[in-house]
């Protein structure tokens, strides 16, 4: 992990109960510091979030869709966690840039983190089973590895994936399937029109276009696209 000498400070997230208590509860069955923890990994994810994001910059519209839906999941668990300055102003700068829902990130990472193996496939990932020579065979070889990075398998499965929902990016990627697993997913025949209105999916958003948004002029707009077409 990194060297936390510097100065630290606190961020404040909501977060979905069944989320943060779940990554608590994993974090004492692993003997991790949470926040030290947390700042080690929001500072890998913030490089590959203003990464995957490039320039996309979401309207305000689109913000409050995301931050609205995240709402209406219930209520949230607000949080404080102890971060390095460093890590908290990487994470700011991103935010202004591409104008995200910073809760909806936190909560998008927490889920990440808690993927289970069914989960990753229902996404259409494909994760390879580690090279053990690579990583070094002891305990506390292994335990380093999978602290230092511990969603490099899913970034690197999500750049390899030929599914065009994933878009190569975990960050970009269509999280709707994943609202069939946890029942928030809408009633109904999904089409074009209601495929990202699922409220899982679009409670975890880093960025949606406005084409998505309900009661934008290009939500409103006749959809001239397939299924396929849409996330191509």
């Amino acid at each position: 992990m990194n060297d936390r000498a510097e100065s630290i400070t606190k961020i404040t997230a909501k977060t979905l109960p069944f989320l943060m208590n779940a990554f608590d509860k994993r974090c004492r069955e692993c003997f991790l510091k949470r926040d030290q923890f947390l700042d080690h990994v929001i500072e890998l994810e913030t490089a590959q979030l203003d990464r995957q994001l490039g320039d996309a910059r979401q309207s305000n519209k689109a913000r409050r869709y995301v931050s609205d839906s995240l709402q209406r999941l219930g209520p949230l668990r607000t949080v404080n966690w102890a971060v390095r300055k460093s890590t908290a102003h990487a994470l700011k700068e991103v935010q202004r840039r591409t104008n995200l829902c910073r809760d909806a990130f936190f909560n998008r990472l927490l889920l990440l983190l808690l993927l289970r193996r069914k989960h990753i496939e229902v996404l259409g990932l494909q994760t390879e089973e580690f090279d053990q020579d690579a990583v070094g065979s002891g305990p506390m070889e292994l335990i380093g590895w999978s602290v230092a990075d511990p969603l490099a398998q899913l970034h690197l499965a999500a750049q390899e994936c030929d599914c065009p929902e994933v878009h190569g990016a975990l960050y970009r990627m269509d999280m709707s399937p994943l609202d069939f697993e946890f029942g928030t997913a809408p009633k109904g025949k999904i089409t074009p029109q209601t495929v990202m209105s699922h409220r899982l999916s679009v409670a975890l958003s880093c960025f949606i276009d406005d084409a998505f948004v309900p009661g934008t002029e290009e939500h409103d707009a006749p959809s001239k696209f397939t299924l396929e077409e849409l996330f191509a």
